[in-house]
């Protein structure tokens, strides 16, 4: 990775937490109390609309700035920026503004979609955590109606939202030179397939460190924090599908958290080479 590509990362995070402060202060703005007295209640919610419009141009004016820089300094040291989409890798030229202007927007909305996707597998994982935890009330604020879906279909958003944004982005990209065009329909179908089964592989590094840290924390004690309660209870959620390996549970000494995110990670690794592979080969 070179230098920029780093830089891009941080301001990746930057850009979400800017979007996630902005979401707070709408939910903030939602749960207002009822029995408070009118004019005070104008005045929080002017001052909360103000906020939030700060962080909305605060997000707007990172995504146009750092186009700029991007425009300015890749140029200079040969810099191709790239979204990794898994099953395809979209190049952006760097001597073109506009370009760059696409890739700043659209690459801060794949790691927002891709940080959503998260909270889609926790909320799924944790349905039955009362709201009292309240780092998981914060997951069911940020998803908001979605939440109260099945798990079963919270698991298969990220499939269907993936796949269905491919159908009508693919043509797009194909038309601005990105990729080759789909040569049917049911070629542009099996891409959009595999794209949404690629977007299954953003919780292999979740899961594997949600279990690592639980493991960790079964042997070393971090005190009654709420988010160590959060991990330790997601994580024996994240363990059921696999409650029948206790031949590796010695004694006091549990390694299934260290199998899981083994296996975990080896499926994602499996996933990542295979499915380009098979992207590649289409039509089938």
């Amino acid at each position: 990775m070179q230098p920029l590509d780093w830089v891009h990362a941080l301001l990746n995070l930057v850009g979400l937490l800017l979007w996630l402060m902005w979401r707070e202060d709408s939910l903030r703005a939602s749960r207002r109390p009822v029995g408070t007295k009118l004019l005070s209640t104008l005045k929080r919610a002017g001052g909360d609309s103000v906020s939030r419009w700060i962080y909305l141009g605060s997000l707007a004016g990172l995504l146009l700035v750092r186009a700029f820089g991007y425009w300015q300094m890749g140029r200079g040291v040969r810099w191709t920026p790239l979204i990794n989409l898994c099953v395809v890798v979209v190049p952006f030229r760097s001597d073109l503004f506009a370009r760059m202007l696409v890739f700043s927007t659209a690459s801060l909305a794949v790691f927002v979609a891709e940080f959503y996707f998260w909270l889609l597998l926790l909320s799924a994982a944790n349905r039955r955590v009362l709201d009292t935890d309240p780092v998981q009330n914060h997951i069911r604020a940020h998803l908001g109606r979605v939440d109260r879906w099945p798990g079963f279909l919270k698991l298969l958003l990220p499939f269907l939202l993936a796949g269905l944004l491919w159908l009508g982005v693919g043509p797009l990209m194909a038309k601005l030179g990105y990729q080759l065009p789909a040569k049917s329909l049911a070629h542009a179908a099996q891409q959009a397939v595999l794209v949404g089964l690629s977007a299954f592989l953003v919780w292999k590094y979740l899961i594997a460190g949600i279990l690592l840290l639980h493991l960790v924390s079964s042997y070393v004690y971090f005190g009654q924090a709420p988010a160590w309660t959060f991990l330790n209870v997601t994580a024996r959620n994240l363990l059921r599908p696999i409650a029948w390996m206790r031949f590796l549970q010695f004694g006091k000494i549990d390694l299934t958290p260290l199998a899981g995110a083994a296996l975990v990670l080896g499926l994602g690794e499996a996933g990542a080479r295979g499915l380009p592979t098979l992207y590649r080969q289409l039509p089938l």
